[in-house]
């Protein structure tokens, strides 16, 4: 068997670890502080990254008409739709077959982010309860100028059917909020009273 070299090694690692940190959209977290000295563009101390996160999720101060919250990806006009929540690939294949209704925000889970990405500018908004603005399904939507808000939190579950109206004229999400960075202040996620 043979061995790899160190410059293999290095390479191999670096690679590992960015492919981590586009997936998750944050740095590795350390509990040690000497590893965020010497190399801060890989490390943020678990303390700070928890901290940070710990007010991303409180939903206590949202207005009484909204529903949720949720990081914008890119400053586009408000969005109101009719939601649609896919929680199977079964229901993504269907849309993919069938075609998306018009007018629709879907909501998605970070596993179908992918998924709808043959669809994805056939949608109004897109929804996702999972990931960053650094997350692939970010990514697309920037390319096909699709609003999306990522890492959404619902006060409750919206409902297919209902109607939505979603702030995406906020500030975009600041990629480095997710390690500690200064933040944005998320999109509102708001239930329009018909």
């Amino acid at each position: 068997m043979e061995l790899l070299s160190k410059e293999e090694i290095d390479r191999l690692s670096t690679e590992v670890v960015s492919v981590f940190m586009e997936a998750e959209g944050r740095k590795l977290l350390s509990g040690s502080e000497i590893a965020v000295d010497e190399n801060p563009e890989l490390y943020v101390l678990r303390s700070d990254w928890e901290a940070a996160q710990e007010g991303r999720t409180d939903l206590s101060g949202l207005p009484d008409d909204a529903i949720g919250q949720g990081d914008n990806v890119f400053r586009h006009a408000d969005v109101e739709g009719e939601a649609l929540v896919l929680r199977e690939v079964d229901e993504i294949t269907r849309l993919i077959e069938e075609g998306v209704p018009e007018g629709v925000i879907a909501i998605i889970d970070d596993s179908g982010g992918t998924m709808t990405a043959p669809i994805l500018p056939e949608f109004e908004a897109v929804l996702c309860r999972a990931g960053t603005v650094r997350s692939h399904l970010a990514i697309i939507a920037r390319e096909f100028e699709v609003p999306v808000l990522m890492g959404c939190v619902f006060k409750r579950e919206p409902r297919t059917g209902e109607r939505l109206r979603v702030r995406y004229s906020s500030a975009a999400q600041n990629p480095d909020a997710y390690h500690g960075g200064e933040s944005n202040a998320p999109a509102l996620i708001e239930e329009v009273q018909l």
